[in-house]
């Protein structure tokens, strides 16, 4: 926890998965995901988001009724899809496979703020990148994003993680209808204080994007 606190995510991600245990799992697959989505090289970030699928997958395994397993496969198989073409996300079926795992999340704790965000981030770039026929075969649309990130932001609304991907995802759904609420969301977002090296990375994207938007 250490390594990770500190922001050494590839050495964290080592030490974990050597413990062989379900925390162990997790700890990997979510220092991966961060390392892939940060600092990770653009030609190598595909790499690390299918290491931590894989990862959070033998995490599932080992405890098929714990919603935290899924978060993870989520956001790392999410990450994946942003990262290649739309063309070859949906070829690949990973709308259908997110709908399912984050139906799955949401049935285990229909409290989970992380199934729900993942939700709003589901049908947002659904939408964005779908448009009408996404719509149409997916069941996707903006009414439910919004519903989603609203559960989400009650749920943990003290989050810098939250604040911060309700905004970016917003950014992609309608940035001038949803302005001062994504404007609302990064300032939130950078009134708390960040904890570890991820907070604290998380909290430069959010300063650098209200930038942007001023």
């Amino acid at each position: 926890m250490n390594k990770f606190n500190s922001g050494n995510f590839l050495e964290a991600a080592e030490e974990s998965l050597e413990l062989k245990t379900y925390d162990g799992f997790a700890m990997a697959a979510e220092s991966l995901i961060i390392y892939g989505e940060h600092l990770a090289k653009p030609s190598e970030r595909v790499g690390f988001f299918l290491k931590a699928m894989k990862i959070s997958q033998d995490a599932i395994d080992m405890e098929p009724e714990n919603p935290l397993a899924y978060a993870h496969l989520i956001r790392s198989e999410g990450r994946y899809a942003q990262s290649i073409s739309t063309g070859k996300a949906l070829s690949e079926g990973h709308a259908e496979k997110l709908k399912n795992l984050l139906a799955k999340i949401l049935y285990l704790d229909p409290n989970s703020w992380q199934g729900h965000l993942g939700f709003g981030a589901w049908h947002t770039e659904v939408v964005a990148k779908g448009g009408l026929p996404g719509k149409l075969l997916f069941g996707a649309s903006a009414r439910q994003a919004i519903s989603h990130f609203d559960k989400a932001y009650q749920l943990n609304l003290k989050s810098i993680l939250v604040n911060l991907e309700i905004a970016k995802e917003l950014l992609k759904l309608n940035q001038k209808k949803y302005r001062a609420r994504i404007r609302r969301h990064l300032q939130e977002a950078i009134a708390l204080p960040g904890v570890n090296a991820h907070e604290n990375i998380l909290l430069k994207e959010a300063t650098e994007l209200l930038t942007a938007l001023k």
